[in-house]
């Protein structure tokens, strides 16, 4: 009989384990496919002064090692209202634009500012980038100090973001570690139960008040 018991409790962590693995390999599998491709391509841009003399030239370099103008570019190019109008004027569709997201960012110790694009298509994404990066944001006394200029096009774009095999590989992993996880803990439980189910039925040992009454011997 109990090794009945025993067996059936056996038989419902295992079963437990499975339908948790699965629901989480399940749900990582859902997840996976109901992800949107997504694509990025990267331009390059130098901020370069401008000046026809040596003297003008130098103090706008000095001022660009600073990193302050740069960052101020870096900013407007990753601005919603610059990116907009750039789009506008390469003719991307509002529709368009809206299935698009920008980063921007200094490369460090460097002038260049580079600009990614994320689309869902790739052909979007390297539109975007190309319209971005061609654009000359009007910075107050930036712009006619500096200029922007491409060295670097916008990249054939690529696909950003985990691949679906990683993604499936971190489901199964996760569904392993998932089912692992609960036989440990339901198993953990069944010898709780079953430890406290021996403690109750063990016979406890009369106390020394409770000995068998022995009569005093009489006294002659």
């Amino acid at each position: 009989m109990f090794n009945d018991v025993g067996a059936s409790r056996r038989s419902l962590v295992i079963i437990a384990s499975v339908v948790v693995a699965l629901a989480t390999l399940a749900a990582g599998l859902a997840a996976t496919a109901l992800r949107s491709a997504s694509y990025a391509s990267t331009a390059e841009i130098l901020i370069a002064p401008v000046g026809d003399s040596v003297e003008t030239t130098a103090s706008s370099s000095d001022t660009l090692s600073r990193g302050t103008i740069v960052s101020t570019f870096a900013q407007a190019y990753g601005s919603s209202g610059i990116a907009n109008r750039a789009m506008t004027e390469a003719g991307i569709t509002p529709a368009d634009r809206a299935r698009v997201t920008l980063a921007s960012q200094v490369i460090a110790g460097t002038s260049i500012v580079s600009v990614t694009a994320n689309a869902e298509t790739p052909e979007l994404a390297v539109r975007a980038a190309a319209a971005i990066s061609g654009f000359v944001p009007e910075l107050a006394g930036y712009s006619t100090a500096f200029r922007p200029q491409v060295i670097e096009p916008a990249s054939p774009a690529e696909l950003s973001g985990p691949s679906g095999t990683a993604m499936v590989a971190a489901s199964l992993l996760l569904a392993l570690v998932a089912g692992s996880l609960t036989a440990w803990v339901l198993n953990r439980e069944v010898r709780r139960r079953r430890l406290r189910g021996r403690v109750a039925v063990e016979p406890v040992p009369a106390a020394d008040d409770e000995r068998e009454y022995e009569a005093p011997a009489r006294v002659r």
